[in-house]
């Protein structure tokens, strides 16, 4: 009575040497520390939910660039929710949210904290094999915001920006020769 769950955790502790180091620092050996938990649910036939989650982070081993031992060398976060339904044998629609999160020490990592989310829409239209009609849509979204001067955008803690936006249409068919 569990086949509707399916469930996944792995930890992960080792060295790991940071190849992105910042400005004037040499790359060094750091403690890494990941965990990585993956979820599906069906509780039905027509839904599914898969949902994935990965915590990454990089600390020092030794005190480093005027950095004490054990300080945050970079924590990054992934995640990714995509729910899919099938209304009949051939309609189905997908939804994906892929979030990711970089919160680094700039004095120890070459690329600075950043956020993104993505969201995807997708609908599917399959009268037989081989032959398919799907409607999309996507958007993204930075943590960055236009200063003043509209050539100019900076760094915010929310996701304030759309970056991309896009409406797109695909049409497959199988010619049997």
């Amino acid at each position: 009575w569990w086949r509707w769950l399916t469930a996944e955790a792995k930890i992960i502790v080792r060295d790991k040497i940071n190849y992105l180091p910042a400005a004037g620092v040499e790359p060094f050996l750091g403690d890494q520390r990941q965990a990585i938990i993956k979820l599906t649910v069906s509780p039905f036939a027509q839904l599914r939910i898969d949902q994935s989650f990965i915590w990454d982070e990089l600390r020092t081993q030794y005190s480093i660039a005027g950095s004490e031992s054990d300080a945050k060398v970079f924590r990054g976060i992934q995640s990714r929710t995509k729910v899919k339904y099938q209304f009949s044998r051939f309609w189905a629609a997908h939804v994906i949210f892929d979030y990711r999160a970089l919160d680094s020490n700039t004095d120890l990592f070459l690329i600075p904290r950043d956020k993104t989310l993505v969201t995807d829409l997708l609908v599917s239209y399959s009268p037989n094999p081989g032959t398919s009609f799907y409607l999309g849509y996507t958007d993204q979204q930075k943590n960055l915001r236009i200063n003043q001067n509209p050539n100019i955008v900076v760094p915010t803690r929310d996701l304030d920006l759309h970056t991309g936006k896009q409406l797109f249409m695909k049409f497959s068919y199988l010619f049997n020769f």
